[in-house]
């Protein structure tokens, strides 16, 4: 008889500890407060309870996956296995009624021994079993999915805890994986087009394949990058320096509303939070190829899975390569995407997944056409939307995009861990756009067109630390965190334009007799921003009321550079927006049921005071207050 068995007696290796070290004292050196919550988990009994989250799939990965994560030894006959699923597992549960819940279905039974390990054995037919409650809560539980279908059920986007959507109030809304294929996306602006309190203009070509255009409750999110973060750091300084591949996201997030004391300086309609594919216990992969309009040949290829027989290392690659044209003339919609990624469980405490990509485009920016011909009549004719208006062979827009991150968490027990993610982005642009201008009233044949040549260099370093705590009991349940984060971005400008050297071009036969010239220098500057904050933050659940409230202290500065004089002179090399203990309290109150609050008042909860006039068991109410000193 052969018999498998999963080990899970851990033995932490010298780069595990390394890792944990060094993550640990990277927090301490931005302020992290030091204080040692761990406490050894080796010697609890089988009753003590413990997170899981093990999805779907294949028993056996399942089994190994549990003994490590509970550091137990599983022995089993593996044709007692052979073939079997199970619906996974998801929540804190003791070592034998997660195994219990995790065999539910196959037919098997856990049978502790004496020293501790545990074997398992088929289920008597004439023993009566116990009655176990399965639930499908585990669909979708992950905070940052994979989800299935379209509805998220958690997200760390409005608390950065895991804390389910129902339980946040907070307006936050999640596009799925499984929406984004269904959409057919091929841009952020297409995957927001359908959010409530989203505007986006999805342009064939120019700003719809450069940069990432969309409007938050009427605010602009998408100038110098404030709107858009990828799995909870900020991205960019400007606009164009990145531009998201909608292949390569598990989810879109949109958290709604102020979101500077948790993420900083922000504009107040909100940020959009890109989540990345991570890799999965579960081995599966797909490969596409695709023929469309406009010649658009695409390959794209998403294969995930464990990368060692006991489940401890998983790994992800996602590759995409397209080549097509548009309909505009000459202006192409090239890309290489690349996104490697590696989980490592380095203990039972421990895990560090690691984040990469690659990024290469090749598109033109285009300022779309006249009005007159187009939208309105023009005395001589119609314009074809394919229409060029610039440059055929000098227009371009090349960008290269690199990133590496980290996230890394450790578990203190079932109740304390910390958290930290970090990632550095570089983005390379190579921008040369004809801006043209009529020189009349708008319904001439003739208009005057200048090139502006610019070479553009982005970075950006984020890091944030947590500290997160769980407490309470079934009626009142509190998450409270306390974090430390970093941001600096710099965008850097060489910048050429051709106001001295116009060139008349007729719309309705755009030709050229030389390529643009550019001989004015036009910018030659840096903007290094530089952002640290110190913030917290408690989410209480008292029955059906829901309470958050949070804080936070922020430094910031800017620094301009300018090179030319004439920029020196009308901006100057500044310092800006040097500040120190901002206090931002925002307090937000989600009131289900009313009656049950003011029972809860009436009981002296301490810190509530509020007077209602009527309640009724259909009463609902949403109060929302802060302050700023």
């Amino acid at each position: 008889m052969s018999t498998q068995k999963a080990h899970s007696r851990f033995i932490r290796t010298p780069l595990a500890r390394a890792i944990q070290c060094s993550l640990l004292a990277g927090s301490l050196a931005v302020g992290l407060p030091a204080t040692v919550l761990a406490q050894d988990a080796a010697g609890q009994g089988a009753t003590t309870q413990q997170s899981y989250s093990i999805a779907a799939g294949q028993l056996d990965t399942a089994l190994n996956r549990f003994a490590v994560m509970a550091d137990i030894e599983i022995a089993f006959d593996a044709t007692l296995t052979a073939g079997k699923q199970t619906a996974g597992l998801q929540g804190s549960y003791g070592v034998e009624e997660g195994l219990q819940r995790l065999l539910a279905g196959t037919g098997l039974a856990p049978v502790r021994r004496a020293d501790g390990s545990y074997r398992l054995e088929r289920q008597s037919t004439d023993e009566e079993l116990p009655l176990v409650r399965v639930e499908a809560d585990w669909l979708g539980r992950s905070a940052v999915g994979p989800d299935e279908g379209y509805q998220a059920q958690r997200s760390l986007a409005a608390t950065k805890a895991d804390i389910a959507l129902s339980d946040t109030p907070r307006t936050v809304s999640v596009v799925t994986r499984e929406r984004i294929e269904d959409q057919n996306a091929r841009s952020l602006s297409s995957i927001l087009s359908y959010v409530p309190g989203i505007s986006t203009t999805d342009f064939p070509v120019g700003d719809g394949l450069a940069g990432d255009i969309f409007y938050i409750r009427g605010m602009n999110q998408r100038d110098y990058g404030y709107g858009t973060y990828r799995d909870g750091l900020r991205v960019q300084p400007n606009a164009y320096s990145t531009s998201a591949e909608p292949y390569g996201l598990e989810r879109v997030e949109v958290f709604k509303g102020p979101t500077s004391a948790l993420y900083g300086e922000n504009v107040p309609g909100g940020i959009v939070n890109l989540v990345s594919k991570r890799p999965t216990a579960e081995a599966r992969g797909e490969f596409n190829l695709s023929y469309g309009t406009h010649d658009r040949r695409q390959v794209s290829v998403d294969v995930s899975g464990p990368l060692d027989r006991n489940g401890a290392v998983e790994g992800r690659v996602v590759l995409l390569h397209r080549q097509s044209a548009t309909q505009t003339d000459s202006v192409s919609d090239d890309r290489i995407y690349l996104a490697p990624s590696l989980t490592f469980y380095l203990s039972d405490q421990d895990t560090l997944t690691l984040l990469g990509s690659y990024q290469k485009d090749d598109t033109e920016i285009q300022l779309g056409l006249p009005a007159a011909g187009t939208l309105l009549p023009h005395p001589s004719g119609e314009l074809d939307s394919s229409t060029n208006l610039g440059h055929p062979e000098w227009d371009q827009f090349d960008r290269e995009v690199w990133s590496l991150g980290y996230e890394y968490e450790h578990a203190f027990n079932d109740r304390w861990n910390f958290q930290q993610n970090a990632r550095y982005l570089r983005s390379e642009v190579a921008r040369k756009e004809v801006w043209w201008s009529f020189l009349g009233d708008g319904f001439g044949d003739v208009v005057g067109a200048i090139g502006r040549d610019r070479d553009n260099e982005s970075t950006t370093f984020a890091i944030d630390n947590r500290l997160v705590g769980r407490f309470g009991d079934e009626s009142h349940r509190h998450t409270w965190l306390a974090g430390v984060s970093f941001d600096r971005t710099s965008f850097s400008q060489l910048q050429d334009i051709g106001t001295s050297a116009p060139q008349m071009i007729n719309v309705f036969d755009p030709k050229w007799g030389s390529a643009p010239q550019t001989p004015d220098r036009a910018s030659d500057g840096e903007d290094v921003q530089e952002l640290t904050g110190l913030y917290t933050q408690l989410h209480s659940k008292l029955g059906k009321a829901i309470m958050q409230v949070g804080g936070a202290v922020r430094l910031g500065e800017d620094r301009i550079r300018q090179s030319l004089e004439s920029q020196r002179q009308l901006f100057g090399d500044r310092r800006g927006f040097q500040r120190s203990d901002r206090l931002y309290v925002p307090v937000r109150f989600w009131v289900v049921s009313l009656p049950q609050l003011l029972e809860h008042l009436r009981a002296g909860a301490p810190g509530i005071r509020s007077e209602w006039q009527g309640a009724g068991s259909d009463h609902r109410a949403s109060v929302r207050a802060g302050f700023a000193l």
